[in-house]
């Protein structure tokens, strides 16, 4: 949360009023699709669909260890691998650190 303010400011210059911010970043999620509502624009918090959507394609019926994200309803899951693929590194249009 504590960059929190600069998420909302790149939200705000890279996105237009066609565009849907899909959000999955823990309690601040909520808070920032509020705030993008407000100023005219959709969102939606989307919590932990990532990580379900994730598991319903493993087809194992269950919670599992997911590659690339962090998931903290699995032992092990704040250890988040880096990212590799070229197309996906290729679409990031903000980074904030």
């Amino acid at each position: 949360f504590d960059k929190y303010d600069k998420i909302l400011e790149s939200a705000l210059k890279y996105g237009d009023k066609d565009t849907l911010f899909m959000i999955a970043m823990g309690p601040s999620a909520g808070v920032l699709a509020y705030d993008l509502y407000k100023a005219g624009y959709q969102a939606l918090d989307i919590g932990h669909m990532d990580l379900e959507y994730e598991w319903y394609l493993q087809g194992n019926g269950g919670r599992a260890k997911v590659s690339n994200k962090y998931n903290n309803e699995y032992p092990g899951g704040n250890v988040v691998e880096p990212i590799k693929d070229p197309k996906y590194l290729s679409e990031i249009i903000c980074r904030i650190n």
